[in-house]
C-alpha cells in the first residue's frame, strides 16, 4: 500500500506569484532605504521580517500532490504534508474556479485554471491545483477504484 503512482507540482498562476514575490522583495527594499537613511533599528527589523515571511512561505506554499495506493499527499515545505487516506475520500473532480478562491474546507489551490476538489465523506473537503488537472483526476480515480477492489477483495 506504499507505491506511489503519481505525482503533479502544483500550478502557481503569475498573478499570484508576482504578490507572493513582491510581499518577499518589499521590505528588504524598504529595509535598505531605512539602512541608506540611518536607521539601522528599523532596517534590520525589515530584513528579519523578510526572512521570517521567507520561512513561512517555504513551509506553507503547496509544492505538489503525490498519489499513493492508498492515499493522497499534499506536500508542502519541509517538514508538512497532507495525507488524504482514500477511505476517506468520497469523489475527485474538477472544481470550479469559485471553490479555488473561496471554499468551504481547506484551500491549498495556487492557481484558478486547474483547480480539483477532493471531495471527503470525513473531514474537511480539500482544493488543490495540479499543473495538469485531467491527467490528475485520471491517476487519481485509477489510484481510487484500485484501492477499492482490493478493500473488496479482503473482504
Amino acid at each position: 500500500m506504499r507505491d506511489l503512482s503519481g505525482y503533479s507540482k502544483a500550478r502557481y498562476d503569475a498573478w499570484l506569484s508576482a504578490i507572493l514575490v513582491g510581499s518577499l522583495l518589499a521590505p528588504p527594499v524598504i529595509g535598505a532605504v531605512l539602512f541608506g537613511t540611518g536607521d539601522a533599528m528599523g532596517g534590520g527589523i525589515l530584513m528579519a521580517v523578510t526572512v521570517f515571511n521567507t520561512l513561512i512561505f517555504w513551509c506553507v506554499l503547496p509544492r505538489g500532490c503525490e498519489i499513493w495506493a492508498d492515499r493522497l499527499r499534499v506536500v508542502f515545505g519541509w517538514p508538512f504534508t497532507l495525507n488524504v487516506p482514500f477511505d476517506t475520500v468520497a469523489e475527485i473532480r474538477p472544481a470550479r474556479i469559485i471553490d479555488a478562491m473561496f471554499c468551504r474546507g481547506f484551500r491549498v489551490a495556487m492557481s484558478i485554471k486547474t483547480p480539483v476538489e477532493i471531495r471527503r465523506s470525513k473531514g474537511m473537503n480539500i482544493v488543490i491545483s495540479p499543473h495538469n488537472r485531467q491527467e490528475f483526476i485520471e491517476k487519481a480515480h485509477q489510484a481510487l477504484s484500485r484501492y477499492q477492489r482490493q478493500l473488496d477483495t479482503e473482504d
